[in-house]
Formats: C-alpha cells, sequence, structure tokens
C-alpha cells in the first residue's frame, strides 16, 4: 500500500493530509478502509470502494468528502466537521446517524433505503434526500441556504420541512395530498408538481422564482402566492375556473390541459398565455393579445363563442387587430359606442 508524500503519519498511527486524497481499492478490504486518517485540509474521496463503514475516515475534511456508491447503511465514521459538500449517494442507507452536524456546502443522501432524516446535519448549504422511502421531513435540516430537494422521496407530508430556503424547494413526484408545513419563503423555484394536490393552501407566501404545480388533482388555485417572479405552471390539473390566480406574474402563465371555458384574466407582468387543450368558449379581449402568439390560436377562434369586453371602458380601435372577422363569436359587455364600433368595423369587413 503506497503512501504519498504529502500524508504525515501522527503519533496515534493516523494521517494528516495537506492537500486532497482519492482513494483507491488498494486501501480497502472486507468494506473497510485499511488506513486512518486524522485531518485533510483539500477533498476526501472514497467512492465505489464498497465499503460498509467509515470507520478510519478523517475527523475533519477542509474540502467536499465524497463516499458515495458504497455499501452504507449508516454514516458512523464520517468526518464531524466538512468545509464543503457531502455526498453519500447510492448507499442502501437506512439511518443518517453519524453524519456532521453542520456542513457548509450541500449534503446529498438521495438513492438510499432511508425511512427518516433523524440524524441529518441541522445546517447545511444545500440538501437532496431523493429517491428515498421517507413519508415526512422530519429530522431535516432547520436552515438551509441553498436549494432543499425531496422529490421522488414517498412523502405524504412536508412536516420537518425547514421554514426558510435559500434556494429552490423541489417536492415533486411525491403522494402529498396538502402542502401544510411547505416553507413560507423560498428563495428560488417552488416545484410541487406530480403529487396529489387538489388546493395550494400551504404554498409558500413568498417565492422568488418560478411555481410549478402542474399534473396534480387541482380544483382551485386557492393559496397560491400573490406574486410569482417568474413562471407559473398549472398545467394538467382539474381546474374549471382561475379563482386564486395569483395577481402578479413575472413570466409565463401555463394553465394548458384544464377544464376552463372562461379565460377572462391575465395577471400583471405576464409574458405569455399557454392555453390550449382547454374547452374555452369564452375569452376577454384583454387576454386575447397574449394567446395571439401561439401556433394554435387559428384553432381557438375556431373554437370560442363569446369575446367578453367587461372591464374595457374605451374604443374597440386599440383592439382591431385581435378582434376576430367572424359573424359567429358573439360580442358580450360592450358599452354602446363599443357596440356601434363593432358594427362599423364589421362592415369595414365586407
Amino acid at each position: 500500500m503506497k503512501i504519498p508524500h504529502n500524508w504525515h503519519l501522527n503519533p496515534d498511527g493516523s494521517y494528516d493530509v495537506a492537500g486532497d486524497v482519492n482513494l483507491t481499492e488498494e486501501y480497502a478490504h472486507d468494506g473497510k478502509l485499511q488506513i486512518r486518517f486524522g485531518r485533510v485540509t483539500g477533498n476526501f474521496c472514497c467512492y465505489k470502494l464498497k465499503l460498509s463503514t467509515l470507520e478510519g475516515c478523517p475527523a475533519e475534511v477542509g474540502g467536499t468528502f465524497d463516499c458515495t456508491q458504497n455499501k452504507l447503511t449508516t454514516l458512523h465514521g464520517a468526518p464531524k466537521a466538512v468545509g464543503g459538500d457531502f455526498h453519500c449517494t447510492s448507499n442502501p442507507l437506512t439511518s443518517l446517524n453519524g453524519a456532521p452536524k453542520h456542513v457548509n456546502g450541500d449534503f446529498n443522501c438521495s438513492f438510499a433505503k432511508l425511512t427518516s432524516l433523524n440524524g441529518a446535519p441541522k445546517t447545511v448549504g444545500g440538501f437532496y434526500c431523493c429517491d428515498n422511502n421517507l413519508t415526512t421531513l422530519d429530522g431535516a435540516p432547520t436552515a438551509v441556504g441553498g436549494d432543499f430537494e425531496c422529490w421522488g422521496a414517498k412523502l405524504v407530508s412536508l412536516r420537518g420541512a425547514p421554514k426558510l430556503v435559500g434556494g429552490t424547494f423541489d417536492c415533486a413526484s411525491n403522494r402529498l395530498e396538502t402542502l401544510t408545513y411547505a416553507p413560507k419563503w423560498v428563495g428560488g423555484d417552488f416545484d410541487c408538481a406530480c403529487n396529489k394536490l387538489t388546493t395550494l393552501k400551504g404554498c409558500p407566501e413568498i417565492v422568488k422564482g418560478r411555481v410549478i404545480c402542474n399534473t396534480n388533482k387541482l380544483i382551485t388555485l386557492e393559496g397560491a402566492p400573490k406574486v410569482i417572479n417568474g413562471d407559473f405552471d398549472c398545467s394538467h390539473n382539474r381546474l374549471k375556473s382561475l379563482e386564486g390566480l395569483p395577481r402578479v406574474i413575472h413570466g409565463e402563465f401555463k394553465c394548458e390541459d384544464n377544464k376552463l371555458v372562461v379565460l377572462n384574466k391575465v395577471p400583471r407582468g405576464v409574458t405569455e398565455v399557454n392555453y390550449c387543450c382547454n374547452p374555452l368558449r369564452t375569452v376577454s379581449i384583454e387576454v386575447l393579445p397574449f394567446l395571439s402568439t401561439s401556433d394554435r390560436f387559428s384553432d381557438l377562434i375556431r373554437q370560442i363563442r363569446y369575446i367578453d369586453w367587461a372591464g374595457v371602458r374605451g374604443s374597440i380601435y386599440p383592439y382591431e387587430q385581435w378582434v376576430p372577422k367572424s359573424s359567429r363569436i358573439a360580442h358580450i359587455n360592450m358599452t354602446p359606442q363599443q357596440a356601434r364600433e363593432l358594427k362599423a368595423l364589421r362592415m369595414s369587413w365586407v
């Protein structure tokens, strides 16, 4: 077994290393490391060594600690202090006991067999526990400065989730029927797609990025944030109305494949509306400009029966380019002046 020149032997038989350590199979036997470490100033990598224990790993790692793709069931023997990321993915972990209390970078325990997050670090940069056998987030870190991803973890409740997440919170592809216990403040995207939600009650009050709630069983948008600083995707649900729609969306509004028959409002800030695969019959004239850029706009015009002018008090001529040249479509809630202008406009089409 080769000992590199920058490995310093300590009196207790362990080695301190100034720099990185990338262990190969020659340093492991029968599921254990054949050498002990004290302090490593750089990264420490012991992945794919068939380890069943972390005994012998350094107590302190200045950079990233990586023990992915081993045969670990617990983290006993892991470093107590990690200056970078902590990666223990793709192990048959059933417990996080032995994990450090604090990780300056990301902590990733995805693709394991965890049924609980007890033993997880209390503070981390980002936290990832995707594709596990969890039902709640009890034991999760209380402070997460980066992303928190728990997609595909078989969750039925967000109990235990941190209140504040500095980056994205992704709980997609679980078994959630409610967003109770979701974070209150999310600095990135909030993704709860592919669950069993019927309402957005419990959704974070502040989301600095996108809100993605497609492919659920939503019948109302009640509970959605009032202001969204990115796209809002509520497509592939069971919505019959847009009650609860955010007041401001700074991005694309996606509501395709629902059961909407009326589309009468667009939040401030919207750049585009994706509406296809809805049984629309009534569309507000103020909404039409947002729909006209779609390659399915002609199909929409053949589909709708009414254009609603409610809320428009001035002349119809600023909307002339979006008024369909079809006598089949009825115009409702027009002022007498608007009705006269529409009649004159139709005569000019002949």
